[in-house]
């Protein structure tokens, strides 16, 4: 049987091993096993405590902790005093230690290794912080903002609104309606929606036929407005002239150096 004593002395009244005990043993009497977790089986003399560290995937003072969930180059590998992973978690897990779980709806089950938030942000049909809210069910393809959950692409048929929450008006052709203010494209008086059944959903749209007519109008008016006016003129200015002319043919100048005076008639008004 092998020795266990470092240089097989010991007190030969006590026991207790004079030059400490060889490789992989621990006591006074070197009786004790170190435990094969400790690196090299190295171990305290008296405790008993890995002296060397511990093996890849464990750690503690006797190294009879195992690591978790830790990733890395080496896998397991930990922080042989604390257990603290030192290359980061396995996916689905963060924390110093790598015990707590991502949240669920985190995308390839990644989130940040001291922080929990989603390191590729959530799976299709979730958003949010944590990756816990639901997308409308209403969104296109089941996708939405992954902060605010907006439907990024549309919605679907018969719904508007930036969460697709509303349900477009029953009036609106084929229930289709304006994707951000709901309003129809088309709003049916009748089933099939044909003839002079069909109505624009916003009366504005008479406007862009009213504006040219009433402009038109009212140019029609104004030169129709003119041309009174003009005519009135034009019969007025010959009565004018013809009567100038009437009082002119009136007046008899006298050729008598002498006399400076202009005699008119009597039924003439004016002298001068």
């Amino acid at each position: 049987m092998s020795s266990t004593v470092g240089n097989d002395v010991c007190n030969k009244f006590t026991g207790i091993c004079n030059g400490g005990c060889v490789n992989g043993w621990y006591g006074q009497s070197c009786t004790n096993e170190c435990s094969q977790t400790c690196f090299n089986s190295e171990c305290d003399i008296d405790s008993g405590k890995c002296s060397q560290g511990c093996v890849v995937d464990k750690y503690g003072e006797y190294c009879a902790n195992s690591c978790t969930n830790c990733d890395g180059t080496s896998k397991g590998n930990c922080n042989p005093g604390n257990g603290n992973c030192l290359f980061g978690c396995d996916d689905g897990y963060f924390g110093s230690s790598c015990t707590q779980s991502c949240y669920p709806g985190c995308k390839n089950k990644k989130c940040i290794y001291s922080s929990n938030n989603c390191s590729y942000g959530c799976e299709n049909g979730l958003y949010g912080f944590s990756c816990t809210e639901t997308c409308s069910t209403n969104c296109l393809n089941n996708i939405c903002d992954q902060n605010t959950g907006f439907c990024t692409s549309g919605c679907k048929p018969s719904w508007f609104g930036q969460k697709c929450y509303y349900a477009c008006p029953v009036s609106c052709s084929g229930s289709v309606c304006n994707q951000v203010t709901g309003s129809c494209i088309n709003v049916c008086a009748g089933s099939d929606c044909q003839g002079s059944q069909v109505k624009r959903s916003d009366t504005s749209s008479t406007v862009p036929i009213l504006a040219p007519v009433c402009s038109v109008v009212a140019v029609l008016v104004v030169i129709f407005c003119t041309l009174i006016v003009y005519f009135r003129r034009i019969r007025k200015r010959p009565d004018y002239e013809t009567t100038t002319a009437t009082i002119d043919s009136h007046i008899y100048y006298t050729t008598d150096s002498g006399d400076s005076h202009v005699y008119m008639e009597v039924n003439d008004v004016t002298q001068i």
